[in-house]
């Protein structure tokens, strides 16, 4: 091969690279994310000190921990819709115990009380939908309304005031690291780090990425499906605790009512983040960026004059080219395997 057909063939596998990175979902979000964060900085040049981005670190921490658990749920091929109530359920159900057992404990106790009945309602959830077959969707619409119900009639349904929190619970929404980073920063990534080894390095989390993308395949080469399913749903329901007890934690209240609405806003942040709404594909870190971009259309976009309903008008608009997205890679890359 004489040069003039080397520099062609590197020139044409750059292109080709260009090209399949800009069609990627994380990679949009990245560009998205930069050009809006600099028309803000343009315009408001508080937006591009270290507290503002600590701050809209911190304002995506609940939603990207939960969007975690969300994200594996819809690797897998299914929507989620408990997460948020799983959430609420767990943390203000361990601080009612909390509080009943010692007041004075440490933390760690509330996180375990919380991921333990984040963990049983997950299994609940996979129970439901690997035994009976139910879709995702209904499936946990319909135990997210018994969730609810059960919460608000047997374990409380009046908010816990800051006086009457936990002490640990105080402490950790003071603590801050490096010059002014919420430890609950650190726990997000903590968590984000170990749901990547899993997915990537795990045979259950290469068996999360083949029951999303072909069930019956993976059943073919050894994976128990209903076992991998219960895992699964075990797994999330854990990081939806986790995230309820930093919300409450981080809010210094529990009310029940909180985070009950705010599944979709979490959906949406993982849908953005490049996950299939079909199954089979994700990364925990679109995620962190689906969320990153989700905090700063909602909470940002103030500081340039744009209307909350406004910014909710853009990040709807976002979200629909996400999925067009998503919609355009899938028939091109049924056209390339046809």
């Amino acid at each position: 091969m004489n040069k003039i057909d080397q520099k062609s063939s590197f020139m044409s596998r750059l292109t080709e690279t260009v090209n399949n990175l800009l069609m990627r979902n994380e990679t949009v979000l990245v560009l998205i994310t930069i050009g809006l964060s600099v028309i803000i900085g343009s315009i408001n040049s508080k937006f591009f000190t270290i507290g503002t981005i600590y701050e809209i670190l911190l304002a995506t921490v609940v939603w990207g921990i939960i969007g975690i658990g969300v994200g594996i749920v819809m690797i897998s091929g299914g929507v989620d819709l408990s997460s948020t109530t799983i959430a609420i359920f767990s943390a203000y159900s361990a601080t009612k115990i909390m509080l009943a057992i010692n007041p004075d404990a440490p933390l760690i106790l509330l996180f375990l009380i919380a991921i333990v009945i984040g963990g049983l309602l997950g299994l609940v959830n996979g129970l439901f939908i690997s035994l009976f077959n139910i879709p995702v969707f209904f499936a946990t619409l319909a135990t997210a309304t018994i969730y609810k119900a059960l919460m608000l009639e047997y374990i409380g349904n009046i908010y816990i005031t800051p006086a009457q929190m936990p002490q640990a619970a105080l402490d950790f929404s003071r603590t801050y690291v490096l010059g002014g980073l919420h430890v609950s920063v650190l726990l997000m990534f903590a968590l984000l780090i170990l749901s990547y080894i899993i997915l990537r390095y795990t045979i259950v989390g290469r068996g999360v990425y083949a029951l999303g993308g072909a069930p019956e395949s993976a059943a073919r080469i050894g994976y128990k499906l209903n076992r991998l399913k219960l895992s699964i749903y075990i797994y999330s329901g854990m990081m939806y605790a986790i995230g309820g007890v930093v919300y409450v934690c981080n809010s210094r209240l529990a009310d029940p009512y909180d985070l009950m609405d705010s599944r979709l806003t979490v959906i949406a942040a993982v849908v953005l983040g490049g996950f299939s709404l079909t199954g089979g594909k994700g990364s925990v870190w679109g995620v962190l960026l689906g969320a990153l971009l989700s905090t700063i259309i909602r909470n940002n976009l103030i500081l340039i004059g744009i209307s909350s309903d406004w910014a909710n008008f853009v990040f709807g608009l976002i979200f629909i080219a996400a999925v067009v997205l998503q919609a355009f890679n899938t028939a091109r890359t049924k056209r390339r395997t046809a």
